[in-house]
């Protein structure tokens, strides 16, 4: 779209051809990199967002049923519930960062 644009004024004002015939290479090889760096990390945004989601309404269940939790003597299974959603935050932002350093 922006070519479309701003495409005719590039003509325009290049002194000669190979002006923007650079200006467009470079374009489009910064655009592939982009994608070719930022496609992976999606996946990995959200299996952290998944992560935290599981995490966040696990606590909400637990604030919600935390009188029938207490009757029945569960905190212990409901505090290794929680322990393991938060293992799963740790270990998908430990890979979410290792993406990034890659």
């Amino acid at each position: 779209m922006r070519l479309v644009v701003f495409g005719p004024a590039l003509l325009r004002t290049a002194p000669t051809a190979g002006i923007w015939q650079l200006c467009l290479a470079l374009s489009m090889f910064s655009s592939l990199a982009t994608h070719f760096v930022g496609h992976p990390l999606t996946a990995r945004s959200a299996s952290l967002q998944r992560a935290e989601a599981d995490f966040r309404s696990s606590l909400m269940r637990l604030r919600l049923f935390a009188e029938e939790i207490a009757e029945r003597q569960g905190e212990a299974a409901e505090e290794e519930a929680a322990g393991q959603y938060f293992e799963n935050i740790k270990a998908a932002t430990w890979l979410a960062a290792r993406g990034t350093l890659n």
